[in-house]
């Protein structure tokens, strides 16, 4: 049984939660800013004070590790190694889209599942591409995180199969005009720390934490780096 501080900053929304014992007590976040360098301190403080510990009570620290954006998880990884170097304590890393399809069980209604549907989480990576992966309902990756480019042709194989598909994530709606059908549903959620306190504490009675000297954000694809213009 752990307490646990969760940190979430892959996206364009930054939360953190506390966990005790992979139950959630409480959580905040800064809605879509991208500024999560001045948010993240502010939001521990505020969950911390709010649940009534310190970041002394703690067992471990789990960081959302990505994929997302590349600044964002440097924000929440540089965060917790400051927090885990401070105060001797273990780092904990849970995918980013392994949390989204966690969060899709927590927040749908149980009938949504009857059907043993594959949870499919989409991160927004510009345009038409996502960063995705297939979890089933016991959230077992049924294939390797990607940076997937969504054509009228993707899932076809389980559209032919009548398999049902959960969609969910900050990336599914704009794939909703070109792959809504009978088998679909789609819960455009969030990345939240909330989602991260189940799966942080599930690592932490299996003793699965990182190396904090080595520890690196998942970023899956090469940042976006442009050079300047010269002036005239």
């Amino acid at each position: 049984m752990a307490l646990i501080l969760n940190l979430e900053s892959a996206t364009a929304w930054c939360s953190v939660a506390i966990g005790k014992d992979g139950i959630l007590l409480e959580t905040a976040a800064a809605a879509n800013t991208f500024a999560h360098s001045e948010q993240i301190t502010l939001l521990i403080q505020q969950v911390c004070q709010a649940a009534g510990v310190s970041l002394a009570d703690l067992d471990a620290v789990a960081v959302s590790q990505g994929p997302g954006s590349y600044t964002s998880l440097r924000v929440g990884m540089s965060t917790a190694k400051g927090i885990c170097y401070a105060l001797n304590k273990p780092m904990i890393g849970v995918s980013t889209l392994l949390a989204q399809a966690q969060g899709a069980l927590l927040d749908l209604p149980a009938e949504r599942f009857e059907n043993r549907p594959l949870i499919i989480p989409m991160i927004d990576a510009r345009r038409m591409e996502v960063y995705t992966n297939i979890f089933d309902l016991e959230l077992m990756a049924k294939s390797e995180d990607e940076a997937k480019i969504i054509e009228e042709s993707s899932y076809q194989n389980f559209f032919q199969l009548r398999q049902n598909l959960i969609f969910t994530g900050d990336g599914c709606e704009k794939c909703r005009s070109i792959l809504e059908n009978d088998h679909t549903y789609f819960y455009p959620s969030h990345a939240k720390a909330a989602y991260l306190v189940p799966l942080a504490e599930k690592a932490f009675q299996a003793k699965q934490f990182l190396d904090i000297a080595y520890a690196a954000p998942f970023y899956l694809k090469a940042p976006n780096i442009t050079t300047p213009k010269k002036l005239l």
